[in-house]
């Protein structure tokens, strides 16, 4: 039996599909990554929200209805910007982790195109293996049944079709 002529090219294409399939794992893990990253930056920065509010209004209440210094007051009000920097901090790491979801998907969609572009090659290349084995198949029956009509000769042997030999008697 012959071998097929383009069998390291199935090799190779078999290797790229296996290859653009473990592609698609990796972005998947990759996606399901920076999910669980986006979401722990949202409850991290829900949680210091929650926790800025109830601080703020824990200071205000603190100097409320007492004699303070001007000095005081200026001190509480830095403390509730720089929470409050604290928080836009974490709105930028949610963004950030938004921003990096977006990436991640993009690059499982380009995976995923990749791989379907790599399955349909190989199986272009399986098909066309296929329709030549079938055409081996045939040229290799059609080579039989030559050899066997050598083999066997003529069907019709007692048959004399010399028509020097033959004698026509006419009525």
């Amino acid at each position: 039996m012959l071998r097929y002529p383009l069998q390291d090219m199935v090799f190779v294409r078999e290797h790229r599909e296996d290859k653009a399939s473990k592609a698609v794992t990796r972005a998947r893990r990759a996606v399901v990554e920076a999910e669980e990253n986006l979401m722990m930056k949202q409850k991290t920065l829900a949680d210091f929200t929650n926790w800025r509010i109830a601080e703020e209004e824990r200071l205000i209440q603190s100097i409320m209805r007492k004699p303070v210094k001007l000095g005081d007051i200026t001190d509480l009000r830095l403390e509730i910007s720089a929470m409050r920097e604290r928080e836009l901090d974490f709105m930028d790491q949610v963004h950030k982790a938004e921003g990096e979801l977006d990436r991640a998907r993009e690059e499982l969609e380009k995976a995923k195109l990749a791989y379907k572009k790599a399955t349909q090659d190989l199986e272009k290349l399986i098909e066309h293996r296929a329709a030549w084995q079938l055409e081996q198949n045939h040229e290799a029956e059609r080579h039989a049944d030559l050899e066997l009509e050598d083999f066997i000769g003529p069907q019709n042997s007692d048959l004399d079709l010399h028509p020097e030999n033959t004698r026509y008697e006419l009525n």
